[in-house]
């Protein structure tokens, strides 16, 4: 897999829809087969739904976080058509308490405690679903390098037809993550 970073929110995590949107179509028209966006916000954007559904037509897989609210309302861009939103589950392998849960849920993961690498190079822990849709991500991209013909639409499928049942379906949508099934 290539990484391509595109950096569309400043330091403190804030930026313009027109950013998002910006990058989103960047990326899709440079190739991208997965798009990772690890934040929420609770305002709906016509020009970002296009941009996502330019990206889907383009052949990427689009992952957003829910959010760390606990709250049931839709956020976005995991509300968005074609947008896997993805919701946190805990060490318990139950659904996470702070994690935003409802209609923009498609599927979960690990949310608490998830290792990652310090910008030190020393090792750290984060907890939220910007973590989870990470892990959602990596997964998409480790199917479309195991099958170089999978479609974006094969690898949503693939991933929700394998995840594990946990919670219920408001919960984390199709289940949690399950790569070495899917």
């Amino acid at each position: 897999a290539t990484i391509q970073p595109v950096q569309v929110l400043d330091a403190s995590g804030l930026g313009q829809d027109s950013d998002i949107v910006q990058g989103v179509v960047w990326a899709a028209e440079h190739g991208a087969d997965v798009i990772l966006m690890s934040f929420s916000n609770p305002g709906f954007s016509q020009a970002l739904q296009d941009a996502v559904s330019y990206a889907w037509g383009k052949g990427a897989v689009v992952v957003a976080a829910t959010g760390n609210d606990g709250v049931s309302t839709p956020t976005y861009p995991a509300g968005d058509a074609d947008v896997m939103g993805v919701a946190g589950t805990d060490q318990s392998d139950s659904p996470w308490s702070q994690s935003n849960t409802g209609a923009d849920t498609f599927l979960a993961a690990p949310a608490t405690s998830v290792p990652a690498d310090a910008t030190d190079g020393s090792e750290t822990s984060i907890t939220g679903t910007s973590a989870s849709a990470a892990m959602v991500a990596g997964a998409a991209a480790l199917l479309f390098a195991k099958d170089t013909n999978a479609t974006n639409a094969i690898v949503d499928g693939r991933l929700a037809r394998n995840a594990d049942a946990v919670g219920t379906t408001d919960q984390t949508g199709n289940g949690r993550l399950n790569v070495a099934r899917a």
